[in-house]
């Protein structure tokens, strides 16, 4: 068979780029995991991809017309991937999923062309957010099947991008520890590189600002001990990369309160992320931290460039769809209002934040809804196929039957008549029990049906209410925010503080519950985590280091029992707070909840003595001692309160 040279290299050209595109599309150097992050590939990849031969479809075309009428099936197979590696690239997942599955249902495609095929799909399914069908190819990848490059070492390096996309970052960073391991044992610079400040986000979205700091320095020493600009990588590229690992370093000791030593980081990231135009992630990356450098402005009162920063940055976002970039610049502008005292515009802004929520949520809904009907059309079609497989191979043993039972009947036909009508009779009776079983089946699934579709009618019902309640209860504690700013009086004004606190208390249940799978319990270890670090972020205590040490030994919490402890939980760290630590430059607060047969025992202490100053104990200091009383009373329990040298509380309360 004669085969056009050129088009097959052509097509192998772009069959082999588009899987080392493939493979390097999960790993990101992002500044936020949840952003539209650009990806990092060598420049050798990124050069590739200029090729015209990648963009103009009417190669695609000419070279599956050629291969249909003279290629053979492996020709045909590698048309087909090209094809869909094209589709892929253009933004039309749909098409080159069903491609991929047509050339993965072949029975000759090779081993090597099926790896390729897969580590494609798995890639595909993964830019949807189809996150268990790319669970479910990346497992039947045989990796013996293709050469050894980078992923191969480590194919943990993808489920850690999975875990970290969902959010379970204590489980994403243990696997990008053991693939950073196996970079560095087999000389992948890059990638060592790239996942070290991947794992740098996952501590900075669990909180671990200080190990964050560690990994995001780590990675600017492997860039700068690996690659030279102009040499391993272009300087244009090697100055985003810098520029991206400062901004992450910059928002770091911005969240810290170190705005000062932020400000020249994030400028750098600025700098180097608008410097090239055309790379979309590049610029979205920019804007996000040209608003961290708006608010770090904001709070070292350098209002004039921190409201021109900000109108550079909307200017900018006029054409950008990202509703995450929006929800920050809100936040943004919240802040700087706040600075200046304007109340009314913080106001205006924060009803637009909340309108803006909830559409986002509208929206992710809907792209939620949309990547599941695209990811699970192949599925479909491919159960559809498994079931002709089957349907035939019930046939073929219907025919073998038919065939023994012939040659039975030969057999049988020399035996008695009475048995001959004992068996047809035995055939009858077993027929009409099916059809029985048949028809009862079918009553079941019909009433599963209606039964699945009202459990899933409350389900929603149940997510809108706490949604609802959740933007009722936000709205609340903002206006008691607003109003207290424009009262003089200070005792008034800390009472308001503390019913906005409160109420915010209470919001971040219904808030908890729309977000989980579950309506019945909440996972409250997370819960009072948040809860604790809140109350503390509100208190501003920069001048005071508080250790937290929380354990709630998964102890199970109804909805009913959250809200007064957590309402208990705020009322004992706002006193801790507030009275306990005063002239002290550290404290340690220690939560535990624990499960002692039928009943949960609450116990908290801090190192701070007594439970109120003398002086407070006839004031308004009495009062959170009396909403302790009453919300332990609601829980039907007791409370132990030891002054020593700390203060210790005891609640025992009945588990529901």
């Amino acid at each position: 068979m004669k085969f056009n040279l050129t088009s097959f290299l052509a097509l192998a050209f772009i069959s082999n780029v588009s899987i080392i595109t493939a493979q390097n599309s999960s790993v990101s150097l992002s500044q936020d995991s949840n952003n539209n992050a650009f990806n990092s590939a060598p420049d050798e990849v990124l050069n590739a991809l200029q090729i015209d031969s990648f963009v103009k479809h009417t190669f695609i075309i000419d070279s599956i017309d050629w291969t249909t009428t003279s290629g053979d099936t492996n020709d045909r197979l590698m048309s087909q991937f090209a094809r869909a590696n094209y589709f892929t690239n253009r933004g039309e997942k749909k098409k080159g999923i069903a491609l991929l599955n047509h050339i993965l249902s072949s029975d000759l495609i090779t081993k090597s062309m099926a790896f390729d095929a897969r580590l494609l799909l798995r890639n595909t399914y993964f830019s949807i957010n189809a996150y268990d069908k790319a669970m479910f190819e990346h497992k039947n990848l045989n990796w013996s099947d293709t050469k050894p490059f980078f992923e191969s070492y480590a194919p943990s390096y993808f489920i850690a991008f999975v875990y970290l996309e969902i959010g379970n970052y204590r489980r994403a960073s243990e696997l990008l520890k053991t693939s950073i391991m196996q970079m560095r044992k087999h000389g992948y610079n890059y990638y060592e590189m790239s996942l070290t400040n991947s794992l740098g986000v996952c501590f900075e979205k669990m909180g671990a600002l200080d190990s964050a700091m560690i990994y995001y320095s780590k990675a600017t020493d492997l860039l700068k001990a690996n690659f030279r600009p102009g040499e391993e990588l272009s300087e244009e590229r090697f100055n985003a990369i810098y520029g991206l690992f400062e901004g992450n370093k910059g928002q770091i000791l911005a969240a810290k309160g170190r705005h000062l030593e932020a400000i020249p980081l994030l400028k750098v990231d600025v700098y180097a992320s608008f410097k090239d135009s055309t790379n979309i992630s590049q610029r979205e990356n920019g804007i996000i931290s040209l608003l961290k450098l708006a608010q770090s402005y904001t709070a070292t009162n350098q209002t004039v460039i921190a409201q021109s920063t900000i109108k550079e940055a909307a200017h900018i976002m006029r054409k950008v769809e990202n509703p995450e970039l929006w929800e920050l610049l809100y936040q943004t502008k919240i802040l700087y209002f706040e600075q200046q005292k304007a109340t009314d515009s913080a106001y205006l802004v924060l009803k637009s934040l909340i309108k803006h929520r909830d559409s986002m949520n509208i929206s992710a809904r809907k792209t939620r809804s949309q990547n599941l009907i695209m990811a699970y059309e192949s599925l479909i079609e491919d159960e559809e196929k498994l079931k002709n497989i089957e349907e035939i191979e019930v046939l073929k043993m219907k025919a073998e039957s038919q065939k023994n039972r012939i040659i039975l009947f030969l057999i049988v036909l020399i035996l008695s008549l009475a048995i001959a009508a004992y068996t047809s009779y035995r055939i009858i009776k077993r027929s009409k029990e099916h059809r029985e079983i048949q028809e009862k089946n079918k009553e079941i699934l019909a009433q599963k049906v209606v039964i699945e579709k009202a459990l899933k009618e409350k389900e929603t019902l149940l997510r809108e209410v706490n949604h609802r309640v959740k933007n009722n209860l936000q709205i609340i504690a903002s206006l008691l925010y607003f109003q207290s700013k424009k009262i003089d009086d200070e005792q008034s004004r800390e009472a308001l503080r503390v019913s906005q606190q409160r109420v915010q208390t209470m919001s971040l249940i219904h808030q908890k519950l729309y977000q989980a799978d579950n309506f019945e319990h909440i996972e409250f270890q997370v819960h009072i985590e948040d809860l604790v670090r809140q109350i503390i972020s509100s208190y501003k205590t920069d001048d005071i280091q508080i250790k937290l040490s929380i354990n709630t030994h998964q102890v199970s919490i109804s909805v009913g029992q959250a809200v007064p402890l957590s309402l208990i939980v705020h009322e004992l760290v706002t006193n801790s707070i507030k009275h306990a630590f005063v002239g002290k430059s550290e404290g340690t607060i220690t939560l535990a909840l624990s499960k002692q047969g039928i009943n949960g025992i609450l116990e908290y202490s801090d190192n701070g003595g007594r439970f109120l100053p003398a002086d407070a104990q006839n004031g308004n200091g009495q009062i959170g001692l009396n909403v302790i009383r009453l919300l332990v009373n609601q829980l039907k329990g007791e409370i132990e309160i030891v002054e020593n040298e700390s203060f210790n509380a005891r609640i025992i309360f009945k588990l529901e």
